[in-house]
């Protein structure tokens, strides 16, 4: 009995001992997985025709285009696997040549595209699109999410961006730009097509007509040779001179003209309505702001402005022939607090809450109301005399 004792204790502690060994041994290390091995770009030449059109379509990827003074395309990649690049196809047919790309959507690779600078291109990319030099031919972008930076573009532009910046040098044709982000565009000789849904948008100058759309970000445009139509939900507008008629209008933000030869329809829902050196007529309407206004001559059609919790100021140069028809209105409006102001003289008033003027002889019928606001006419170059202070109110009997 003892030794069959003896034996059960020395096997215990032989089970005991390989379990220890067991735990305290160092783990087993993981079988190693071979890093990916690092490709040579792929790359490829074709000589184009002169009619021909590169269609490109990268998904994922970026593309680059390369303006060169050769006849030949040289297409090289960066940044994709050997296993992707099986995947790139590149063929001509039809008058277009095709680059065609659809890999692994972690993937997140270059193409280099060079060709001749007088190229029509229409590409589709799932990232971004930039131009190292100036480009000239028809040129459509579509881009996913992803920036477009160009140059100078010869010919007519279209670029459509899901998310993502754009700039762009100056443009000589049309030009259709939509995307979600900033936008900042030189000269463009032709009619502009502007979308933003959020940022700010800015263009140097525009030869024909301008129809821009923001949601939510501020317009700025320079000079607009042809009619102007513009609109915002939230943000600011602002234009340098407008040769056409320009209708604006946006829900919440200012409207700022610096120029304007001709028809001004400007309304805003909330904010201020600025119009400087204006020659043409104008219907502008604010629900919450100020509107001022600086008349040079008369145009030969009549003029309105309104603004309800807002004051209304207008300035009228020498050559500003008009009749002008003011009053003051809303509740709570004392006429001892000289709402309306003017350094002309009535030619009839009923109170000191509505009258006729007629400036420099009388003119363009210009008819002006504020609700809950003050009205100021003014000689141009001139200052409004202050308004006389209040009142006192009447000391309360002892």
């Amino acid at each position: 009995m003892k030794r069959f004792v003896l034996l059960t204790g020395l096997f215990l502690m032989l089970v005991a001992a390989f379990s220890y060994a067991q735990q305290t041994a160092p783990a087993a290390a993981a079988p190693e997985t071979a890093a990916p091995v690092s490709a040579a770009p792929w790359t490829k030449t074709i000589t184009p025709k002169a009619e021909d059109t590169l269609v490109v379509y990268v998904d994922p990827g970026n593309l680059q285009i390369v303006p060169t003074d050769k006849k030949d395309i040289v297409i090289t990649t960066q940044g994709i696997e050997k296993v992707e690049q099986e995947k790139i196809q590149a063929t001509s047919k039809n008058k277009e040549l095709r680059l065609d790309f659809r890999g692994d959507k972690t993937g997140n690779g270059m193409f280099v595209v060079q060709l001749p600078a007088g190229f029509n291109i229409d590409s589709y990319t799932s990232g971004n699109v930039e131009a190292k030099g100036n480009l000239n031919g028809k040129i459509k972008i579509k881009t996913n999410a992803g920036n477009v930076t160009l140059a100078d573009v010869d010919g007519n532009l279209t670029i459509d961006s899901q998310s993502g910046d754009i700039a762009v040098g100056s443009i000589t044709g049309d030009a259709s730009i939509s995307t979600n982000g900033e936008i900042e565009t030189q000269d463009v000789s032709g009619a502009l097509e502007l979308k933003n849904q959020s940022g700010d948008s800015f263009v140097k100058s525009v030869g024909g007509n301008a129809n821009a759309r923001v949601a939510d970000g501020d317009l700025s445009i320079g000079e607009i040779g042809g009619n102007l139509t513009a609109q915002s939900t939230i943000g600011d507008i602002d234009f340098h001179k407008v040769g056409g008629m320009a209708t604006v209008n946006t829900d919440s933000g200012d409207i700022d003209f610096f120029e304007g030869t001709s028809m001004i329809i400007a309304q805003t829902n909330s904010g201020d309505i600025t119009l400087r050196k204006i020659a043409g007529a104008v219907d502008a309407r604010t629900e919450d702001g100020d509107i001022s206004a600086e008349m040079l001559s008369g145009s030969g059609n009549s003029s309105k402005f309104y603004s309800q919790d807002g004051d209304i100021d207008l300035s009228f140069g020498d050559g500003a022939k008009a009749t002008v028809e003011a009053k003051v209105t809303g509740q709570g409006i004392d006429e001892d607090d000289e709402p309306l102001m003017s350094d002309f003289a009535p030619v009839s008033n009923k109170n000191k809450l509505a009258a006729k003027y007629e400036i420099n002889g009388g003119g363009d019928s210009i008819m002006i109301e504020a609700v809950n606001g003050e009205i100021s006419l003014k000689k141009a170059g001139s200052k409004m005399q202050p308004k006389p202070a209040p009142k006192p109110a009447p000391k309360k009997p002892n």
